[in-house]
C-alpha cells in the first residue's frame, strides 16, 4: 500500500515537473562554467527542460555586507622593462661616457694618420662620433658647429670624407674644414766660414833703416821672421837680406849677427 502511494506521487512529480518544463521559455545557457556542465545531463535525462531565465535570489545578509566592503583598487600596470637594452645602454654609457655629458655647440673632429677619428681629443668609432653629433645638432641647432682637422698630409682623405658626410647627415649647421699645417723644420743656422784674406806681397822697404839682431840658440829664420813679422813665410826676405852672411837659409849659428829688414806691401 505504501510503495502504492510513493509511486503515484512520484509519478504526479514527474506530471508536474514535464508541465512545467512545457511552459519553461526557451533561453540560452548562461556563460557559467558550472552551468554549461550540469546542462547537458539534464537535459538527456530531461529533453524538454530549460534553464530558468531568472537569475535566483542570493542572501540578502550577504549581499548587504559585501556592497559595504571597501573595494579593492586594480593594481596599476607595470611597464614592461627590456633588459637587453638596458644592459646596451649601461656598457655604452661605461664605453662612451661623452654621449652623456653635456654637450658644447662646438666640436673638434681629427683625422689621425692611422685613420682614427677623434671627438675632442678622444678616439671614437665613426657611429659614436654620428650619434654626438646627433646630440650637438638637437641641444644647439642653428649653433651647432664642427671643425675637422686633418692631423697631417699622410692621414688618409678618405676617412676625411667619411667625417664630413656624418657631419651631413647630422645636419651640423656649421661645418669647417681645416687642411694639414706641417710643421717647418727649423734649419740649424750655417756657420759662416771667414772670409779668407787678400794675400799681400811683402817687400824690403830700403827707405827704411832694419834692426840688429843676433841669433840665439835654437834660432830659425822662420822663427824670426814670426817673432818680428808674424808670418814665418817671410824668412826668405831676412835671407835675401842678409846673403853676405847667411850662406844656407837652414843653416844659423848662435852668435851669428843679421838685420831684420823693415818691409812693405808690394804696389
Amino acid at each position: 500500500m505504501i510503495a502504492k502511494k510513493m509511486l503515484l506521487l512520484s509519478a504526479a512529480g514527474s506530471v508536474l515537473l514535464l508541465a512545467a518544463c512545457q511552459t519553461a521559455q526557451d533561453v540560452p545557457v548562461p556563460e557559467d562554467e558550472l552551468a554549461k556542465e550540469w546542462t547537458g545531463p539534464i537535459k538527456t535525462a530531461y529533453p524538454e527542460w530549460q534553464p530558468t531565465q531568472e537569475m535566483p535570489k542570493g542572501n540578502a545578509e550577504y549581499d548587504a555586507v559585501f556592497a559595504a566592503a571597501p573595494k579593492t583598487a586594480a593594481p596599476e600596470p607595470v611597464e614592461a622593462v627590456d633588459l637587453a637594452a638596458a644592459q646596451e645602454e649601461n656598457t655604452e654609457k661605461a664605453q662612451y661616457p661623452i654621449l652623456y655629458a653635456p654637450c658644447p655647440d662646438k666640436v673638434r673632429l681629427d683625422v689621425a694618420e692611422n685613420g682614427d677619428f677623434l671627438v675632442n681629443g678622444s678616439v671614437l668609432p665613426a657611429e659614436i662620433v654620428e650619434k654626438y653629433l646627433n646630440k650637438i645638432v638637437a641641444a644647439h641647432k642653428e649653433k651647432s658647429a664642427a671643425i675637422i682637422y686633418i692631423q697631417s698630409s699622410k692621414a688618409p682623405m678618405d676617412k676625411a670624407n667619411d667625417l664630413l658626410e656624418i657631419c651631413r647627415k647630422a645636419k651640423v649647421a656649421n661645418v669647417t674644414f681645416v687642411a694639414p699645417q706641417e710643421k717647418a723644420v727649423a734649419k740649424k743656422p750655417v756657420a759662416k766660414k771667414p772670409a779668407k784674406k787678400k794675400a799681400v806681397k811683402m817687400v824690403i822697404d830700403t827707405a827704411k833703416p832694419g834692426t840688429a839682431y843676433v841669433v840665439k840658440k835654437d834660432d830659425t829664420l822662420g822663427g824670426i821672421a814670426r817673432k818680428f813679422y808674424g808670418r814665418a813665410s817671410l824668412a826668405g826676405l831676412i835671407f835675401e837680406h842678409n846673403k853676405k852672411t847667411v850662406k844656407d837659409i837652414h843653416k844659423i849659428v848662435p852668435g851669428m849677427k843679421i838685420m831684420i829688414p823693415a818691409l812693405k806691401e808690394a804696389e
